[in-house]
């Protein structure tokens, strides 16, 4: 399922009492979610490109300014946004609590898979692109910055953030539209887990991020060489002080 899942969910065969695939059942709900709100159908594509647990609401109304319109209308509108929300209700495509909102990951796929669609049938990648872009840019801009990550008090925050920040970043990482951002927002999370002693986790994300800010900004930038001490300090953490030294040395060079 993880390598051929559009495979499955759009041949698998049917059950002899209902003659459409999964793939098939959700597209009809989706187009009548669009027919009646074409924001709840926004918001869908937005929350497919994010973890999938526990996607608080406050990411969207705080992240307004990252968001396409006319999303970005709506989601400081109480009352619209209720009603984005209950058209998404309303064909079982989302899950609500009091602040947060839940899709179930298979609706995730087929989402992702509708805009991947439609994005080959206009011989770009702009559609789906926009929306994993977005993603990236409304948890970085929620994610505590700077140093931030590594005070306690900040915790609470990170932890509920960690899951949609890893999301997001992969999702713009497998579509090649991996920015400054979606560097940055690793190179939290990164921190994060550096200061809850998840080493091995925070070397991987902080290697993410350096792969991105090399690419995005240069070998030589001054947010590299932050980056790159950042990692050095994991390693050593890790017990790894040769290559530690060689991450401090490349920094000091950059510097």
């Amino acid at each position: 399922f993880r390598h051929r899942q559009r495979d499955l969910l759009r041949r698998g065969k049917p059950s002899p009492d209902y003659s459409h695939t999964v793939a098939t059942t959700w597209d009809i709900s989706f187009q009548q979610v669009q027919e009646a709100s074409p924001a709840g159908a926004d918001l869908l594509n937005l929350c497919a490109y994010l973890a999938p647990d526990d996607i608080p609401q406050t990411l969207f109304s705080e992240g307004k300014e990252h968001l396409p319109k006319p999303l970005s209308a709506t989601v400081t509108n109480p009352l619209a946004m209720n009603q984005a929300i209950a058209a998404l209700l309303q064909y079982s495509l989302i899950e609500k609590t009091e602040d947060a909102l839940s899709v179930h990951r298979l609706v995730q796929a087929v989402a992702r898979d509708r805009l991947a669609e439609d994005a080959r049938s206009r011989f770009d990648g702009a559609h789906h692109r926009t929306w994993a872009g977005a993603a990236v840019q409304i948890v970085d801009s929620a994610f505590p910055s700077g140093d931030d990550p590594q005070d306690v008090r900040t915790w609470p925050v990170c932890a509920r953030l960690l899951p949609h920040a890893l999301a997001a970043a992969g999702h713009a990482e497998a579509l090649h539209v991996a920015s400054e951002a979606t560097g940055r927002l690793l190179n939290q999370t990164g921190l994060y887990l550096w200061g809850r002693a998840e080493f091995a986790e925070a070397k991987v994300a902080l290697e993410r991020a350096l792969a991105i800010f090399e690419e995005v900004l240069g070998a030589d930038h001054p947010n590299v060489a932050t980056l790159v001490n950042n990692l050095g300090s994991v390693l050593r953490a890790l017990g790894d002080l040769a290559g530690a030294r060689a991450h401090y040395e490349r920094a000091l060079a950059i510097d």
